[in-house]
């Protein structure tokens, strides 16, 4: 295992203050005590990022030698930016030479998920595999999606629903059987996919680690653009490129081109279970399936008070409402 001091977990978060705390949660059952956890605060100061922001000190608070949260200057613009500010300016994490980076609605599941992504990053690195990262098998996620189709072989429950062409990947269209693993993939084009695969993972979380427990390291091919949810790597392949910092850099763009140019290898740890709960466009369709979702993480956990976060209320939507309305008028 990889020296845990060499390292730190950095954990994106923005305005979704229900998934956080579902997240940070799940953290407590799933990482070591003394690993170091950063959530870098990537939100304007407006209603939801303050919420974001208290959860995240309060959850801070409770193991302050090794639980930290930093709002970085640049914190409401891209997200590539705010993690290099970060990496390179703060003095927690002098020293530091890889970090795993995750969003905030990113759920593994298996106590020790860091450390073998880890050690599999050190055994790539050692077998001359020109590693850029390594990565879990995440279910919401455009790659992540086609291969659990095949591991679970729902191929003709696939074909059944989406039995027309469609449109996702930036191309005209995508044909009938046919699934885009990247950038704008087919799950993240249709929310009503995202609520099916969570069905059948997210709240059969047993049977998804199960189903997945035996299988091993496999690439992510080089022309796929894959959605960092989750993602570790070293520090230096994050800061070391040389653009200008008024410049806007999508992060995973960013390390698509890296690892393309630098002929850098992806790896999934297959058996390596995680939850993602919604890409943006899926957040409302299907928020009716986040108390499901936390309800089966309570009965996974073994932990009740899963159940006991904040959710979003209809006072809260007022209020972002009349901010928004005010922040447009003041322009």
């Amino acid at each position: 295992m990889e020296d845990i001091y060499k390292r730190a977990l950095l954990v994106l978060a923005s305005y979704d203050f229900e998934a956080l705390q579902i997240t940070l949660k799940a953290l407590e059952y799933t990482i070591d005590p003394h690993e170091k956890i950063i959530v870098v605060l990537n939100s304007k100061r407006r209603y939801y990022g303050e919420i974001v922001e208290v959860i995240a000190r309060e959850w801070a608070k409770k193991n302050p030698s090794h639980r930290f949260v930093i709002r970085p200057l640049c914190s409401g613009g891209d997200p590539y930016w705010a993690i290099r500010e970060v990496l390179e300016e703060s003095i927690l994490l002098k020293g530091i030479e890889y970090f795993c980076k995750i969003d905030d609605d990113i759920i593994p599941l298996k106590n020790g998920w860091l450390n073998r992504l880890a050690d599999s990053y050190h055994q790539l690195f050692c077998r001359k595999k020109n590693i850029g990262f390594t990565t879990g098998l995440i279910n919401n996620n455009s790659w992540g999606f086609s291969e659990l189709i095949d591991i679970f072989d729902k191929e003709g429950e696939y074909v059944q629903i989406n039995n027309h062409k469609s449109r996702a990947g930036g191309v005209p269209y995508v044909d009938v059987n046919s699934i885009s693993d990247g950038i704008f993939g087919t799950v993240w084009q249709y929310p009503y996919l995202a609520r099916w695969i969570h069905q059948w993972t997210s709240l059969r979380i047993d049977e998804f680690i199960n189903k997945t427990k035996k299988m091993k390291l496999k690439e992510i091919p080089q022309e796929t653009y894959y959605s960092i949810g989750c993602v570790f790597l070293k520090k230096s392949l994050w800061i070391d490129l040389d653009m200008p910092k008024d410049q806007s850099v999508f992060d995973e763009a960013f390390l698509y081109r890296q690892c393309t140019e630098n002929n850098l290898t992806k790896w999934a740890v297959m058996n390596e279970s995680m939850i993602h709960i919604n890409y943006s466009m899926q957040r409302f369709p299907n928020r009716d399936l986040l108390p499901i979702i936390v309800e089966s993480l309570s009965h996974h956990f073994n932990d009740q008070s899963f159940n006991n976060i904040r959710w979003l209320q209809l006072e809260d939507r007022l209020i972002n409402m009349e901010e928004q309305q005010t922040s447009f008028l003041s322009k």
